[in-house]
């Protein structure tokens, strides 16, 4: 809702859409339309990823949550990726990191937070508490190696590896 009002606003300082009497155009309209539609297939399309990565666990043999920590998590972070890299094309390193860190909170309060309102309760599986123990040894590694105030590709190169691990000891531990 804050999204479309400021939208409609915005467009009428711009002088892209024309105020009558108080009521949006035509245009502001189908613009509120057209993010309503792409809101639905958002949510169409969550549920079609989570029920396929619920098939592909299942016919598989292997946890739910190494499907949701490597493809479903990869996937989501795609929008990310892109702002991030937009971002940096634009010497805004910082509006890059920013996105990234603002992501994780996000993620951590708001996708647990409401995972727990909803549900009775949440068990963690073999896989979550590696994840949950990469997770919190990705901070600390990433706090470390920013103390300097500086990310260059050496130490990107440290983040990725740690992704590389994450992964294999998933697999070794026996998640698959």
């Amino acid at each position: 809702y804050l999204f479309i009002n400021r939208m409609i606003k915005e467009g009428f300082r711009a002088g892209g859409i024309k105020k009558e009497k108080g009521i949006p155009t035509l245009v502001a309209l189908k613009n509120v339309g057209k993010i309503l539609l792409f809101i639905a297939v958002v949510l169409i399309a969550a549920h079609v990823v989570t029920s396929s990565a619920f098939s592909i666990a299942s016919s598989l043999g292997i946890l739910q949550s190494f499907i949701g920590v490597t493809i479903i998590s990869l996937g989501t972070t795609l929008p990310e990726i892109s702002v991030s890299v937009a971002a940096i094309r634009k010497k805004n390193v910082s509006l890059a990191i920013g996105n990234a860190v603002g992501s994780l909170v996000a993620n951590l309060t708001l996708i647990l937070g409401l995972s727990a309102i909803l549900s009775s309760a949440i068990v963690l599986d073999a896989g979550t508490k590696i994840a949950v123990m990469f997770m919190i040894l990705t901070y600390a590694v990433f706090y470390i190696i920013i103390r300097d105030r500086t990310f260059n590709a050496a130490k990107s190169m440290i983040m990725f590896s740690l992704y590389a691990i994450f992964l294999i000891t998933m697999i070794v531990v026996g998640v698959l």
